[in-house]
């Protein structure tokens, strides 16, 4: 139908960590600030004609999905990020045509649904990007950039991310190793009153207070050089905070011990180890974060306890990725599945928006029929008669509307 929306319709322009560096990335981010970012998305709207729009910024990724039916050619690609980027250097700009990925059709469809099942992700099986599509879809809603085919694509994008979710495992078997360590330890330690004792400050620790309050531990005690940063982690749970050069003298003892420090040169000796054991003889869980190790060998050798050190987390993490990209496969077999139901979706849908007039059309016909061309005909008849012609209108009514919208569904499943 003249006018109606195509599948071709749905363009991608994307830049990603596949394609270049992280670090890279951050230049093409929009101006932050809602006013500012909506400024810029509403010109670059007007400018190209686009009939709807949706901007995506993660860590990793920045996506431009629209719908137009205007050809993209590199000179219209070019314009556009300098639409977009008008303080960039030409250099940058280079930088974006090099390493940007053009898609139209069932081929941004399918990028929409890899990214939201986090098989294009950083870190596959993640499913905190499908969380921030969601989010970046109702600030672009906020906005007026998007309209209903962008609505009925990221229903359908949403849907299908559940679904991978819900009948692969490509989520499952944690990759960092702060995940690991920490799954390791809720094997081991349930009791919320479990005394730990962490050594170093810094930004794996940081992750590893996450975990502990979220799992509601309270007894935290924090050593580090900077007892400053020390204090900092330790004031999220009311805890005490110490300089390493108190660890030998500690008297408070310990169930968990976690170390994760920059020093080349063990921090947990067996002496401070010993110290710190504060007579208990029970074994310990000891978790060493940091490569190299902080606790010596001789204190792991000497002493009874539960080790888990960085390299074996590491080699499990390994493990558990290769498990993620077999289950991967998977996913993508589902995918192309999804996009080809997503096709009889979207034309359905545009068959119902085109046709949606249809009804009252139909009304107003049977209106003029009956109020005008042959109105004094009408008022010839009986009670009886009229009232039969009422329910014959009626029902040719009904049909006429009908039909022509089930033929279009038929037409378009076969």
């Amino acid at each position: 139908m003249k006018g109606m929306a195509n599948l071709r319709d749905y363009r991608v322009i994307t830049l990603t960590h596949r394609h270049m560096r992280i670090h890279d990335l951050a230049s093409f981010v929009l101006n932050e600030g809602a006013s500012s970012v909506e400024s810029t998305l509403t010109n670059l709207k007007a400018v190209f004609g686009l009939d709807e729009l949706y901007y995506l910024n993660t860590c990793n990724r920045i996506l431009f999905l629209f719908t137009s039916k205007h050809n993209y050619s590199e000179h219209t690609l070019r314009s556009f990020f300098n639409c977009l980027y008008p303080s960039l250097s030409e250099s940058k700009i280079e930088l974006a045509l090099g390493n940007c990925a053009y898609l139209e059709g069932e081929e941004a469809v399918m990028h929409m649904f890899k990214v939201a099942s986090s098989i294009d992700s950083l870190v596959i099986g993640e499913r905190e990007i499908l969380r921030q599509m969601r989010e970046a879809y109702e600030k672009n809603k906020a906005m007026r950039l998007t309209g209903d085919n962008i609505r009925l694509l990221m229903r359908i994008t949403v849907e299908t991310a559940k679904k991978v979710y819900a009948v692969t495992r490509i989520g499952e078997k944690p990759l960092s190793v702060v995940s690991l360590a920490m799954q390791k330890l809720r094997q081991r330690v349930q009791d919320t009153n479990a005394r730990f004792v962490l050594v170093g400050a810094g930004q794996t620790m940081e992750l590893v207070c996450k975990f502990l309050k979220k799992r509601e531990f309270t007894n935290i005690t924090v050593f580090n050089r900077s007892v400053h940063k020390a204090k900092d982690l330790a004031a999220l749970f009311e805890g005490k905070a110490y300089g390493l050069d108190a660890l030998s003298s500690y008297q408070g003892g310990f169930d968990v011990l976690i170390v994760c420090t920059g020093a080349t040169d063990p921090v947990i000796t067996p002496e401070i180890y010993k110290a710190l054991l504060n007579n208990e003889q029970t074994a310990k869980t000891v978790i060493d974060l940091a490569l190299p190790n902080n606790v010596a060998a001789e204190a792991v050798e000497q002493f009874k306890m539960h080790y888990i050190q960085l390299e074996d987390l590491r080699t499990l993490a390994k493990a558990n990725l290769a498990f993620r990209e077999s289950e991967a496969e998977c996913v993508r077999q589902i995918l192309k599945q999804e996009v080809s139901s997503f096709e009889t979706i979207f034309e359905q849908r545009q068959i119902a928006k085109a046709m949606s007039d249809v009804p009252r059309q139909v009304k107003a016909v049977k209106a003029k029929a009956m109020e005008k061309v042959f109105k004094s005909e009408i008022n010839q008849l009986n009670d009886s008669d009229k009232a039969l012609l009422e329910r014959i209108m009626t029902y040719m009514e009904k049909k006429c509307i009908s039909i022509p919208m089930t033929l279009a569904k038929e037409t378009i499943t076969k």
